[in-house]
């Protein structure tokens, strides 16, 4: 379905081996905000974020970061959400989705 998805948004679909964040993009979004939105930022370049989602309609998520992060545009890839959160686990810290724990 999420491969559907991608292809009528005509945007990749990624699996969790191929969701590589870039330090910058990881950076430039704190924790909790992609955990509130799951989210998973991937790549910045020239103020455009590239961030991994599992629905694409979610258009508030992507308005939210854009202006809180105060970014020119924000792009999406599609991804399992179980693959996001796996993500937000290897690159933010070893913490639960409420943030608690050691990292």
């Amino acid at each position: 379905m999420l491969k559907v998805l991608a292809d009528q948004f005509q945007t990749r679909y990624l699996v969790r081996e191929e969701m590589n964040a870039d330090p910058e993009a990881v950076n430039a979004v704190p924790r909790p905000l992609a955990v509130e939105h799951r989210i998973m930022p991937l790549e910045m370049r020239a103020g455009i974020l590239v961030i991994a989602l599992s629905n694409p309609l979610d258009t508030w998520s992507v308005q939210v970061l854009q202006d809180r992060l105060r970014l020119q545009e924000v792009e999406f890839v599609i991804a399992k959400q179980e693959d996001i959160l796996s993500s937000i686990h290897k690159y933010y810290g070893d913490r639960d989705l409420n943030g608690n724990g050691s990292s």
